[in-house]
């Protein structure tokens, strides 16, 4: 008895704490770079850098400053005017292939390596319609990738 109270309580509580997961804050890099430092303020060292489009997880906001944590889990301190809220993610596996359509059995345009972020600008199910700042424009499995993709992204 006291064996199923407990498990109802602990399923209570997570399923209470769900949307604490789900609704986690995210912020994406706007300008083709922007210095991800160990504190918040200009004299705080580079961590690393983080390019146009990178997904990041907003863990603090502390005045013009952010710290946020990206798909490695590296955490560090970003400046906010050079963030926005815009849909993003970023391959997390060795390799994806883009391709022409919201199919495996789809033309692959690219293949691009870990690290390489998007912008979110569609989905199709299980697809990502994708871009980058350049000429890369198709689709990617959803499974590829770690960042912002919304619950009811657009469809395409």
């Amino acid at each position: 008895m006291m064996q199923r109270l407990v498990a109802s309580v602990l399923f209570a509580l997570g399923v209470a704490l769900l949307p604490l997961a789900v609704m986690a804050e995210w912020a994406s890099v706007s300008t083709k770079q922007v210095n991800v430092r160990s504190a918040p303020g200009v004299s705080a060292a580079v961590e690393y850098q983080a390019w146009i489009y990178s997904p990041l997880q907003v863990l603090v906001k502390k005045g013009d400053w952010v710290k946020v944590r990206d798909f490695e889990k590296d955490a560090g301190w970003a400046y906010a005017p050079v963030l926005s809220d815009a849909p993003t993610v970023i391959v997390k596996t060795a390799k994806a292939n883009i391709r022409n359509g919201p199919s495996p059995r789809s033309k692959v345009l690219w293949e691009v390596e870990r690290g390489y972020p998007f912008l979110l600008v569609g989905q199709n199910g299980v697809w990502l319609h994708v871009k980058d700042d350049e000429e890369i424009d198709g689709w990617v499995h959803k499974t590829m990738v770690w960042g912002n993709i919304p619950v009811a992204a657009p469809t395409q």
